[in-house]
């Protein structure tokens, strides 16, 4: 049947890139930790580097949160100690001391002796104390141990963005027509994602496109240029589209429809129309009384000025720390070592 024949099609695009797909549910779950940490780490600094006293930390900012990418990425098998061990010796890093780090997991720096000069922090100054503060905090700490050493989720975003294409989000459409847009926007990434590069006909060199994001303060972003996007796949559906008899359109129509769920409208009880206007009816009508404390005002405060008095006036007496006795009339008081000594 036509269904069939459109299943079929679209389980193997699906096939093809099974690996990939395998990872989609879990890729989110791992990196937004990731992703949320190193918003974070800029933020935190950022704020510190507001003080006029603590600007000197700006140019400090970027590269922590690169650091944290890569103390991630360089630790294949994930293990949050060594990855929280490789970032916290950027703490000694920012203070130009590159080797004998406290932790013995990562106790010296991995750049080599090549190190690109910069305004290096003083060691123990009211900055760098600040600063390690900050990254040392226990959630931010727990947070960056489970950071995870997979690849940006920028394909899978990629994927979101084409299925937002073919199923915008401010439409809604109804079930069949969800399904189906989710198979087009399916096989249309998939005939697209490994595209290759562009080159210029001139001297057959890649193409680049430079941009200039406002959030990098000037700094650009070079993406390479790849070939127009591939609709090959649209034969492919108006091939299988032409072999089909009405028949087959006819079965493929009735099984999406036994595929869709009831609208929500009809999963609820609802409640009957005669009941709703009488209860809307009953509240119009209500009239609010005035409903009288259960004690007059003017005797609860009585009361709690009766017993304000009570309070202080039991309020414990000065008593001597020497012998215990009161301190009134205490000078007459002739066992008390402080008055032996008078």
């Amino acid at each position: 049947s036509l269904m069939s024949e459109i299943k079929a099609t679209a389980l193997d695009e699906l096939l093809k890139l099974q690996d990939w797909n395998g990872r989609i549910n879990l890729l989110p779950i791992l990196m937004s930790g990731q992703k949320q940490n190193s918003v974070k780490i800029r933020k935190v600094l950022s704020k510190i580097a507001k003080d006029k006293n603590f600007e000197a930390l700006n140019e400090w900012i970027k590269p922590c949160a690169n650091h944290l990418h890569w103390s991630a990425t360089s630790t294949y098998d994930g293990n949050g100690l060594v990855i929280w061990a490789k970032f916290k010796s950027f703490l000694r890093h920012m203070v130009n001391k590159h080797s004998d780090h406290s932790d013995p997991l990562f106790n010296q720096c991995a750049h080599g002796v090549d190190i690109e000069h910069r305004r290096w922090l003083t060691e123990g100054s009211p900055l760098h104390e600040k600063v390690s503060t900050a990254l040392t905090n226990s959630r931010l700490v727990k947070g960056i141990q489970q950071a995870s050493p997979l690849d940006q989720t920028s394909c899978l975003e990629d994927f979101h963005s084409v299925l937002n294409r073919f199923s915008p989000k401010m439409i809604a459409y109804s079930y069949v027509g969800q399904y189906c847009r989710h198979i087009l926007a399916i096989m249309h990434f998939n005939f697209n994602l490994r595209r290759e590069l562009d080159t210029r006909k001139a001297d057959n060199q890649e193409k680049i496109k430079i941009t200039y994001p406002k959030f990098k303060n000037g700094e650009a972003t070079v993406r390479n240029v790849r070939i127009t996007p591939n609709f090959g796949y649209v034969h492919d559906i108006f091939d299988t589209f032409l072999k089909a008899t009405k028949k087959d359109l006819e079965d493929a129509a009735k099984e999406l429809k036994k595929k869709s769920p009831e609208p929500m409208n009809l999963m609820l009880q609802k409640q009957p129309a005669a009941q709703a206007v009488a209860k809307h009816k009953e509240r119009k009508n209500m009239i609010t009384q005035d409903v009288l404390p259960t004690t007059p005002v003017s005797e609860v405060q009585k009361q709690q000025a009766t017993a304000e008095r009570s309070k202080n006036s039991e309020k414990a007496k000065p008593h001597c720390k020497a012998c215990n006795h009161p301190m009134k009339g205490h000078k007459y008081v002739k066992d008390c070592p402080r008055n032996s000594g008078q």
